[in-house]
């Protein structure tokens, strides 16, 4: 059985939309801490009555009610831990989306501390569906099972009320001795799996340079630190419960003992000793199973708090008005960027426009802000400052799918996605083999992905590993052009291809811009400025100069890119690659 809590009007499923849910499950626990005391009830009748009397009928109809009652409490109880189980399935399903998107937004910001909290979501639904709930929804009861015990003897009542008051004090101690340790172990934990994702992916280049022990002792040492933390609280811990084990032995030997007294004093039936035993026992037990569980209780709050924390921060894209499909008209207008917990700009001050239909090439010195400002065209990262229009419109006004779909794009470090050929190339949505196989035949790519073993159904590989690195950039140029876009971002899509990959690559750009899309091509080669309609320069983040091509090379004395050699021209006379020209004067930068 599973019940669907409602979700906020904002998305967000924080655990209080699941309120009705856990009302629910609350007033389940009512009837089921009612039927609680059909074994002291049935023992006190059957001590005080069956007993007294040797009536084997009473006996009989006891017994049969409290057999009914008893499978009533396991339905419940089986019902209790449905809804349980739905509220846990309702957070994981919806927590999960909506975490993948902000993680994401975060991490292009280069925050990369939210990573650990898809762990994090799955140790809160683990909490939620497991035994270790039930304590939170019995304890409000303990009250009322001391009440009970209270009615049987005054005596009895204020000596159960001690034992309560010693157990909730014995709780506090263990939040208290716990709470810190805890929390910096599970902190450790997650800065430590996050290391080792990233020391995984680099496993080539830590086996070639001998780096394996070095980094292994580090893994240890930082697992070391994590155990010990935890160590400490799992001792502080242990002690506590084995006190309050100790606690509630000696509270069963004690209401015995107090309750054999007033049974010999003539103020209590032995029935209502045996009952007030049992009712006691259940009173305390989930004060015990919360000690007992504090440790997974604490992970599973600090879980909570960080996925909620994150989860405050989620993109409200999906509210966004749909606008009619862009044309790529691009218009940059004084951007800046500075990345978090810097203080120099990366990007300074950079306006330039790029009309459908044209081709630019951005060059300039490694360092100077080029995949930066590829990344904000993109919507990839937000600008600290101006704006950023495709067809007049602010990039953030768009809603990030919509406009997604009418975007090439080839990052610097370029990833392919554990899937196949088709899956990477079509984006993972449902298209057609004619669209998948028209953006293969486009990047130049499709008789290279017939020659794999399954051709377009080939499994390309956790980060594209069954490939080459050329054969990579190629699927991943496919994937750019997959779906006609409007604008197109190539951040060095040449850097590992070949003589006959550049042709195609020359290719492309040529037919795309012919189709009127937009086109930025970051690049070092005076060879692929061929099919380029206008050459932007960036020096330490400044554009300097920006320009149609052939103006801008005479100006620099570079060779006519037509006179170059396909593969790898050499600049004429000694002079300096476009890629590398020294900043121009002072104010020369237009768009």
């Amino acid at each position: 059985m599973t019940h669907e809590p409602g979700a906020s009007r904002s998305g967000k499923p924080f655990l209080s939309k699941a309120a009705p849910a856990f009302v629910l499950t609350l007033g389940f626990s009512v009837l089921l801490n009612l039927l609680v005391l059909t074994s002291p009830l049935y023992m006190m009748e059957v001590f005080d009555r069956v007993l007294s009397t040797r009536n084997l009928d009473t006996l009989l109809y006891l017994t049969l009610i409290a057999l009914f009652a008893i499978a009533v409490y396991g339905v419940l109880d089986g019902v209790r831990l449905s809804i349980l189980t739905g509220i846990a399935q309702w957070w994981e399903q919806r927590a999960r989306p909506l975490l993948f998107s902000t993680v994401l937004a975060q991490v292009r910001s280069g925050n990369n501390e939210s990573v650990g909290t898809f762990q994090d979501v799955s140790t809160v639904r683990q909490f939620l569906a497991s035994p270790s709930v039930a304590p939170l929804f019995d304890a409000p009861w303990v009250p009322a099972f001391l009440a009970v015990i209270y009615l049987l003897h005054p005596y009895l009542g204020l000596f159960a009320i001690g034992a309560a008051l010693a157990l909730l004090t014995l709780a506090f101690i263990n939040e208290i001795v716990t709470r810190k340790a805890l929390r910096e172990s599970s902190r450790m934990g997650s800065a430590l799996s996050t290391e080792t994702q990233q020391f995984l992916r680099g496993a080539d280049l830590i086996e070639a340079m001998g780096m394996r022990r070095t980094l292994a002792d580090r893994q240890l040492s930082a697992h070391a630190s994590q155990l010990d933390t935890f160590g400490r609280a799992a001792h502080r811990g242990g002690m506590v419960s084995g006190m309050s084990k100790a606690v509630r032995f000696g509270v069963q030997v004690g209401i015995l003992g107090l309750g054999a007294y007033l049974v010999v004093l003539g103020e209590l039936t032995a029935g209502g000793m045996i009952a007030a035993s049992i009712i006691l026992g259940r009173a305390l037990a989930p004060a015990e199973q919360l000690i007992g569980a504090w440790k997974t209780f604490v992970s599973a709050r600090e879980a909570y708090g960080r996925v909620r924390g994150v989860l405050r921060a989620a993109d409200t894209a999906h509210d966004r008005t749909l606008l009619p499909a862009p044309k790529g008209d691009l218009f940059i207008d004084n951007v800046s960027y500075i990345p978090t917990g810097g203080t120099h700009p990366i990007v300074n001050e950079v306006s330039m426009g790029v009309a459908p239909g044209t081709a630019v090439a951005l060059v300039g010195p490694s360092g100077s802000g080029k995949s930066t400002l590829c990344r904000m065209i993109v919507g990839a990262i937000p600008p600290n400052s101006g704006k950023i229009r495709i067809d007049g419109a602010e990039i953030d006004a768009w809603h990030p799918e919509q406009l997604g779909r009418d975007i090439g794009y080839v990052p610097q470090g370029f990833e392919l996605f554990q899937g196949t050929v088709r899956q990477n190339i079509s984006r993972f949505t449902e298209a057609t083999d004619k669209a998948v196989v028209e953006a293969a035949k486009l990047a130049g790519c499709h008789d290279m992905v017939l020659s794999l073993g399954q051709s377009y159904d080939s499994q390309v590989g956790d980060g594209g590993r069954f490939l080459s690195g050329g054969q990579r950039q190629r699927v991943a140029l496919a994937r750019a052009l997959f779906g006609e876009p409007k604008l197109i971002v190539l951040d060095e899509a040449n850097a590992f291809l070949d003589v006959d990959g550049e042709a195609a690559l020359l290719r492309a750009i040529a037919a795309m811009r012919d189709k009127g899309c937009a086109v930025i091509l970051v690049t070092h080669r005076p060879s692929l400025l061929g099919p380029i309609d206008k050459v932007a320069i960036m020096r330490d983040g400044k554009l300097t100069r920006y320009g149609p091509r052939d103006e801008i090379l005479r100006e620099l004395n570079v060779v006519r890119p037509t006179d170059a050699k396909p593969a790898d021209a050499k600049p004429a006379h000694g002079k300096p690659d476009a890629a590398n020209v020294p900043a121009a004067r002072s104010g020369e930068a237009g768009s």
